[in-house]
């Protein structure tokens, strides 16, 4: 047997390759098959194929130092201002295809070079119950995993199930109680500095009335004046994680996408022609999976296509489900296989669905459907996108008013459900201020609508969009509580205003 001169396992070459092996996120127990091993060995003889063993201590290690430079990331960016400078997160548990269930959750934080960062920093089965108590505990473990406090963190974005609703009230609760350690640590590092004074009693009480005279002074100045607010404009209790002094820790806000689908689900309901529509699909599809002879026969008559079955876990999947069955070639082939099984005779012939409704039912569900699609993708996306949810949710019913199609009834609860959902989140600060940021939308996406139509139109059954007033009247609100801001932080940092 020949003598190999292998790579040394701290040279470059062997962690390069070693690296791109854990790249590849095959099994680990890939670098047992003797397979693998000759093939590595044909592609560079030189490399040892480390074991399972030290492949798995190598992954641990850099998750440690994954997660120490995630935890100093986040402490360096929340050191230069606490309040302002949070960290986001998005939470969801599901389960795998093996049944398992799985607890994911990704931070969002803008870096320092301001730049949006999203870390995944939990992805771990989550063997107890999905009680409420279990989810929050969860969560806050991970936080202190990274060192954060309750207190200090930001917006938590949710699906609507009702554990996930109680485990983030459970939560903002626990933050709103939890001691001020980041304020305190801003107070002390503060006194470092020698232009730094401690405040008294009677200091804080001035800050308050400098600070209120300072933020009415401007708001009421007559070449910056801001008309009172009408009964649509953002409330207090909405407005309170803004731009403003004191910020309420632990806000969950919902997953669009989610809560479209549950739009989509409660306007089906409602009407009877689109379930049944629905209702025969789906039949199809299951009776072509459970017959092997039926389905073989399908995939011989479209150049092996076969129906797709909609999930109720999987979003836009009965629009997916009616595309396929909707091509015109499988349409004409499900008829002529459906006809021919039920001519067979037997006790079998009694299970073959039959149609009732007829191609161009699905074709207008489909035409339905895809708008939603279109926004549920749109804004699933990795990037930002809470300044498209208002453009997007406006869109669809606008596009669902102009539609003619034999489902004018769905069409219409779509619209209703769609004004149900989203009325109120719609007129929240945090997507009205998102929406105008935006340069590819400012006050596009708001309505010209004048008052009086604007709160007759609110009574109505549809969605309405913002007014431009509105979203002009939050935008300057906010822009005036960052000035007070800056003046109450230059107050405490320096004590240079006189007393």
């Amino acid at each position: 047997m020949r003598n190999i001169d292998y790579y040394s396992r701290s040279s470059a070459r062997h962690k390069q390759l070693t690296s791109g092996l854990i790249d590849m996120m095959l099994p680990l127990n890939i670098v047992e098959s003797t397979g693998f091993r000759k093939f590595m060995s044909l592609t560079d003889g030189r490399y040892e194929v480390p074991s399972r063993r030290n492949i798995t201590r190598q992954l641990t290690n850099d998750i440690h130092v994954m997660k120490q430079s995630i935890a100093d990331e986040i402490k360096a960016i929340t050191a230069v201002d606490v309040e302002h400078n949070r960290v986001h997160a998005t939470v969801d548990l599901w389960s795998s295809r093996s049944m398992e269930p799985i607890l994911g959750i990704r931070f969002h934080y803008m870096k320092s070079d301001y730049h949006v960062a999203v870390k995944t920093v939990a992805f771990r089965h989550f063997g107890e119950r999905h009680t409420a108590i279990n989810i929050a505990s969860a969560f806050e473990e991970v936080l202190t995993d990274y060192g954060i406090s309750l207190n200090s963190f930001g917006y938590q974005v949710t699906d609507n199930a009702s554990n996930m609703l109680k485990a983030f009230d459970l939560f903002s609760m626990h933050a709103q109680m939890a001691p001020q350690t980041e304020n305190q640590a801003d107070t002390n590092s503060n006194q470092g500095d020698p232009t730094y004074e401690s405040s008294s009693d009677d200091d804080d009480g001035e800050l308050v009335s400098f600070a209120r005279q300072q933020q009415y002074d401007d708001l009421f100045a007559d070449d910056n004046h801001i008309p009172e607010q009408q009964n649509d404009d953002v409330s207090e209790s909405q407005s309170q994680f803004g731009f403003g002094i004191s910020c309420v820790a632990g806000i969950r806000l919902p997953c669009i996408a989610h809560t479209l689908q549950l739009a989509l689900k409660d306007a089906v309901k409602k009407s009877p022609l689109a379930e049944k529509v629905l209702k025969e699909a789906n039949a199809a599809v299951v009776f072509f999976h459970r017959s092997l002879y039926w389905g073989n026969e399908l995939k011989k008559s479209t150049g092996g296509r076969t129906l797709l079955a909609s999930v109720v876990t999987r979003w836009n999947s009965n629009l997916v489900m009616l595309r396929r069955i909707g091509q015109e070639q499988v349409w004409k082939a499900v008829g002529e296989i459906l006809s021919r099984a039920r001519s067979t005779g037997g006790s079998g012939c009694k299970s073959v669905p039959r149609f009732t409704v007829n191609r161009q039912h699905i074709l207008d569900i489909m035409s339905i459907l895809t708008p939603f699609e279109e926004a549920t993708n749109s804004l699933q996306g990795d990037g930002i996108t809470i300044s498209s949810v208002i453009p997007a949710l406006t869109g669809i019913d606008a596009v669902l008013s102009q539609m003619h199609t034999q489902f004018n009834t769905l069409q219409q609860h779509l619209r209703s459900a769609l004004r149900e959902r989203f009325h109120d989140i719609v007129r929240r600060e945090e997507y009205i201020l998102a929406t105008v940021l935006d340069n590819r939308y400012k006050l596009f996406a708001f309505s010209d609508t004048l008052e009086t139509e604007r709160l007759e139109g609110d009574s109505s059954s549809t969605l309405k969009p913002p007014t431009k007033g509105m979203a002009k009247r939050t935008l300057s609100v906010a822009l005036e509580k960052a000035k007070t801001y800056s003046v109450v932080r230059y107050f405490f940092k320096y004590k240079r205003i006189s007393k």
